[in-house]
């Protein structure tokens, strides 16, 4: 036999008003559901993250995710639970992109049939003799 549930705090009815107000179009308690939690889901993807940034990110990701996943939200668990969870795949869905990036070490030699070779960094725009010489190129063309 399944427990009783609990009665549902105030905040959790004014959740579930929110939700049945935007699963019927209603942008503004969308908008009012998503400015009532942003604080504490930041603070949770904080959490997570460690970092400012990445948070935000995962927040804003998670938010788009529940902007479209809420027409089949069926309120069969807390709004906050449904969130938490989003906010945590959203973190590791990040985590797995950044993991398949492929990365190059600036440090590491590159290996060559003769031994290794120091990886150089070329600046595109050259050293800074460079620039002057394009400048002082430049001056004479327009003088010419």
């Amino acid at each position: 036999m399944k427990p009783p549930t609990p009665p549902m705090t105030e905040s959790q009815a004014e959740d579930a008003r929110y939700i049945q107000r935007a699963q019927a179009g209603d942008r503004s308690a969308l908008n009012a559901l998503i400015r009532k939690h942003e604080t504490r889901a930041y603070q949770f993807a904080f959490r997570l993250t460690r970092n400012p940034e990445e948070a935000a990110d995962v927040v804003a990701e998670a938010f788009v995710r529940v902007y479209n996943a809420l027409p089949n939200f069926k309120g069969n668990s807390q709004f906050t639970t449904w969130l938490y969870r989003i906010l945590t795949n959203c973190y590791l869905d990040i985590r797995k992109k950044e993991n398949r990036r492929p990365s190059v070490s600036l440090d590491a030699n590159i290996e060559v049939e003769d031994g290794d070779v120091e990886r150089q960094v070329i600046d595109p725009k050259g050293t800074p003799m460079d620039s002057h010489f394009r400048l002082e190129r430049a001056r004479k063309v327009n003088r010419a």
